[in-house]
């Protein structure tokens, strides 16, 4: 009987491998988006000035209409309660932090409400 070593060959995860075309982004957002593309999707991207300072207006913009109507909505059922300034703030504080990498899942993951933020 023949006694050979035999070691299992996983196939590559195409998923892993595929490489995405950033060639239609200005050179900001094809740096990071690069750099989230590297980091196997961990990186979430740096502070983002225009998604934090027009934060419903930069999301129908840049084509992340979901997260755009959520603030938008949110933003119209608290206006004129104590919690309207708190969930403002807290959407742009948030779109700060996230801008990017919602704007990358949405123009190359094509998906409009990602599972993970953070």
């Amino acid at each position: 009987m023949d006694n050979q070593n035999t070691t299992k060959v996983t196939p590559p995860n195409l998923e892993s491998d595929k490489k995405y075309d950033f060639s239609n982004f200005d050179s900001y957002y094809q740096e990071e988006f690069r750099k989230i593309a590297e980091s196997n999707e961990q990186y979430k991207g740096k502070w983002n000035w225009y998604s934090f300072l027009f934060s419903t207006l930069w999301c129908f913009y840049k084509g992340c209409w979901a997260y755009g109507l959520v603030i938008l909505i949110s933003s119209i059922l608290t206006m004129g309660t104590k919690f309207y300034l708190l969930v403002v703030i807290g959407w742009a504080v948030f779109m700060g932090l996230r801008g990017t990498w919602l704007l990358y899942t949405v123009k190359i993951k094509l998906k409009q409400l990602p599972k993970s933020l953070f």
